[in-house]
């Protein structure tokens, strides 16, 4: 039979189960359920009708609510809660409604909740914004937090009968933020420990919050936590740095310094010194955009900038020893080069003698390639390579390298054959050092094909550009080096025996002249013993057809040279006199000076047609004579030519400069002499 009311201990009261008076036991989602539905009388708390009004008000206000909520009722704390604490009880759950707080519920945890409850209800409220506890979840003790409020809870004869408990579970949060605090500490310790100086500045102040290490050694900034920029730092005063700092902090632009010297001591005692840094300052920005202070990093460069000051240092000495060399080396060829024109022009009808020069004169221009190629690496090395850049005719290049190299070719008794299309290909570029590129190429093959070989020069139009192959029947070049022979100072192929010799840059220099001229070179070979072939891929001069195309004009004149008065000036006795002989036996009247004060008064003396003057004289200079020889009535109409062992482009400039009407580099052929002296007033 369904009962219709209740009794309770003590006094006689009847309440239906669904009575008005039972409505703070409705709802609740399934702890509701479950309270209604258990078996209270078998609890110290009875039946739920006869629970007292405080009890019963808790409860209510425990089911309704969405934050997690706990009531223990009683001596024994019987345990209630809401839906909200279901995942914080875990494994416990359901069996811990009803149950003993401490004794059953919790008793993983008794040794620290007794005396938190007995707190409790003894009648002071206990509030905590992060507790730890070992729970027993899932079979097993588990690390949870929690923000809790644990409050007495009265009866209503005012006696403190239980506990009441509002909380959150912080465990997730509390993780989050070790894992925060962890990522936090990994970072500082990489800071810590980082190569690069670090630190990082709050506020306008730009008070130091953090220095690291690297920072502490250089600067000796262990004290500086806590203190003004301006104050920590005092010896950046007057260096900008300061100003610096502010206009970051206001602007939020970063600032990055490379190379910049800064002054300090690293103790009052110590004298100021100058290290290099490179270094950036930038804003640190909070979530709404405010910039609250300034992060530094950078590396203590003075050692590297040092060293490059010497790897440019050195450069500069190396080239000036390099010009030098050629200099000196180009003096002693120049007699060399002019005793041999003057027995070939003596020679004649004397076969023997004839071949003998001939021989020589091979051997005198590998020397001055050498000494040429040895000038060049130190261009290649510095990119000091100027280009004198004009519209030219490839035709007109190719043929200046043939003539170049036909010495070599014919010396080895080559076949060379030349197969081009009537096109003419106008290109960009400066003539001289094209002529060079294939020049280079063409003896290249001469020596790396046995006597009697073919040498193949083919001269196409592909689409925008010049295709130039040179083609030779020589030892080749094995696959695995091909990659290797355009490399400075690489010789894939000395390995020959029968190779001859050479410094390893002629094809590092072709590859940077193509390349300069906006194009690129090639390499193809089968292997040992078959042939290589390297093309040139070079652009075509756009609307070039038309257009005037200059070579150097000493090439292609072919007028009678009329008699000239010829000044040599040359402190090297044999170089100048056997310029003179070299006049002479051309039938121009020739006076020698060897040294600036007498070439100005052979000069004023002879009123010559042309001057051939050497630079680099003792007292007085070829620059000084030059301009002394300016300044006198008849120097103005002067062909005045420098004739130099001195030949970079710099050499050139000065002598450009100072008013010379030519620059030639020693040792001077009998066909730019002629050309000279074609070209004379």
């Amino acid at each position: 039979m369904r009962p219709i009311g209740q009794v309770c201990a003590g006094t006689m009261r009847i309440e239906k189960p669904d009575s008005p008076s039972q409505a703070w036991l409705q709802g609740g989602g399934e702890m509701g359920q479950r309270i209604r539905s258990y078996d209270w009388s078998q609890t110290p708390l009875g039946e739920p009708g006869c629970w007292p009004q405080s009890l019963k008000t808790l409860t209510g206000l425990m089911l309704a609510s969405a934050q997690p909520m706990w009531v223990g009722w009683g001596p024994s704390l019987i345990w209630l809660s809401n839906d909200a604490f279901i995942p914080i009880l875990g494994s416990k759950h359901p069996h811990a409604l009803g149950r003993p707080a401490l004794a059953e519920v919790w008793s993983e945890a008794k040794e620290v909740l007794t005396p938190m409850f007995d707190r409790v209800l003894s009648g002071d409220p206990i509030h905590m914004q992060d507790f730890a506890l070992q729970l027993d979840r899932n079979g097993r003790l588990e690390e949870a937090h929690f923000a809790f409020s644990y409050t007495p809870a009265r009866d209503e004869s005012g006696t403190v009968a239980g506990i009441f408990c509002a909380c959150i579970e912080t465990t997730a949060q509390v993780a989050m933020q070790r894992q925060q605090a962890a990522a936090q500490e990994r970072q500082r310790r990489m800071f810590e420990q980082a190569p690069s100086f670090m630190c990082i500045m709050e506020g306008p102040q730009h008070v130091f919050e953090f220095v690291n290490n690297a920072h502490r050694k250089l600067f000796n900034s262990g004290g500086w936590l806590g203190k003004p920029a301006r104050e920590a730092f005092p010896d950046l005063t007057g260096q900008g740095y300061f100003e610096q700092l502010d206009e970051v902090y206001k602007s939020g632009k970063r600032f990055i310094a490379t190379s910049a010297p800064v002054r300090y001591r690293l103790s009052p005692e110590r004298p100021q010194e100058e290290r290099i840094m490179d270094f950036i300052y930038e804003p640190i920005v909070d979530d709404a955009g405010n910039i609250t202070g300034i992060f530094c990093e950078g590396f203590d460069v003075t050692a590297q900038r040092q060293a490059e000051k010497a790897l440019r240092e050195g450069d500069r000495r190396k080239d000036e020893f390099i010009a030098t060399l050629a200099h000196e080396l180009r003096n002693p060829l120049a007699p060399i080069k002019n005793g041999l024109q003057i027995a070939r022009l003596s020679s004649k009808g004397d076969a023997t003698l004839q071949r003998t020069v001939a021989m020589m004169d091979r051997q005198l221009s590998h020397l001055v390639r050498l000494v040429d190629d040895l000038l060049d690496v130190g261009r290649i090395s510095s990119g000091k390579i100027d280009l004198r850049r004009n519209r030219v005719r490839l035709s007109e290049v190719l043929a200046t390298s043939i003539e170049a190299s036909q010495t070599l070719i014919d010396a080895h008794k080559h076949e060379l054959v030349v197969d081009s299309d009537d096109e003419e290909l106008p290109v960009e570029g400066d003539f001289d050092r094209l002529s060079q590129v294939f020049s280079n190429l063409l003896s290249n093959a001469a020596k790396y094909t046995d006597n009697g070989g073919r040498i193949t020069v083919e001269i196409r139009r592909h689409a925008d550009e010049a295709v130039v192959q040179v083609r030779d029947t020589g030892i080749g070049i094995p696959r695995a080096e091909l990659s290797q022979v355009f490399d400075l100072f690489s010789q894939v192929r000395m390995h020959q025996a029968r190779a001859e010799g050479g410094l390893g840059i002629g094809l590092a220099l072709v590859r940077k002249l193509v390349e300069l001229h906006g194009g690129r070179v090639s390499v193809a070979s089968d292997g040992l013993g078959a042939g290589s072939t390297f093309c040139v891929h070079l652009p075509l001069a756009v609307g070039a057809a038309q257009a005037a195309v200059w070579g150097p004009s000493e090439t292609f004149l072919d007028t009678e040279t009329s008699k000239r008065r010829v000044l040599v000036v040359d402190d090297n006795a044999d170089a100048a006199n056997s310029l003179a002989m070299l006049l002479d036996m051309q039938g121009h009247e020739v006076f020698v000076a060897h040294d600036g004060l007498g070439a100005l008064d052979k000069f004023t003396e002879a009123r010559p047609d042309i001057v051939f003057l050497d630079l680099g004289m003792p007292e007085m200079d070829g620059v000084e004579t030059l301009t002394r020889m300016r300044a006198l009535p008849e120097g103005q109409a002067t062909k005045i030519v420098a004739l130099t062992g001195w030949g970079q482009e710099a050499d050139r400039d000065r002598t450009r400069t100072a008013g010379f009407d030519q620059h030639i580099v020693k040792p001077l052929t009998l066909e730019t002499l002629l050309a000279v002296l074609r070209s004379g007033n």
